[in-house]
C-alpha cells in the first residue's frame, strides 16, 4: 500500500502511527512487493558491487554487512517506535560523549596554565 502508492511526504507526516505500523506490517508480510523485500533487494545488490570491487580488501569486505546499505532503516528489528527510541537513546549516548570529551578536553588545556603564578 505505502510502497504502490508513494505517500507524500506530507501524508506520512499526517499519518497515525498505529495505522503506520498495520500498513506497514501489509507491505511487509502480505504484499510480495513489499518496502522490506525492496530494501532487501537495494542492500543485498549495493553490498554485491560493494563486494566485487577490484580494489576491496579482505579485512574491508568482512565488515560489510547488508544492513551498512539500509538507508531507511528498515532492516532493524522492532517497531517504528521502538527503532525512533533506539535513535534516540544513540543520539544522546553520543551527545553525552561529545560533551564529556569537549569539558575533559577543556580541563587539561586550563590545568596546563599556571594562573598568572610563577
Amino acid at each position: 500500500m505505502i510502497n504502490k502508492r508513494g505517500l507524500t511526504p506530507q501524508e506520512f507526516e499526517c499519518i497515525d502511527d498505529e495505522l503506520f505500523q498495520y500498513l506497514m506490517v501489509y507491505d511487509t508480510f502480505v504484499e510480495p512487493s513489499g518496502i522490506k523485500i525492496e530494501m532487501l533487494k537495494h542492500a543485498h545488490l549495493c553490498q554485491t558491487i560493494t563486494l566485487n570491487n577490484s580494489n576491496m580488501t579482505k579485512e574491508v569486505a568482512k565488515g560489510i554487512k547488508t544492513k551498512d546499505y539500509d538507508f531507511l532503516g528498515i532492516l532493524d528489528e522492532g517497531t517504528t517506535k521502538e527503532r525512533r527510541n533506539n535513535r534516540k537513546v544513540q543520539e544522546e549516548t553520543k551527545k553525552q560523549e561529545s560533551n564529556a570529551s569537549y569539558f575533559a578536553s577543556r580541563y587539561e588545556q586550563i590545568k596546563g596554565k599556571n594562573n598568572g603564578k610563577e
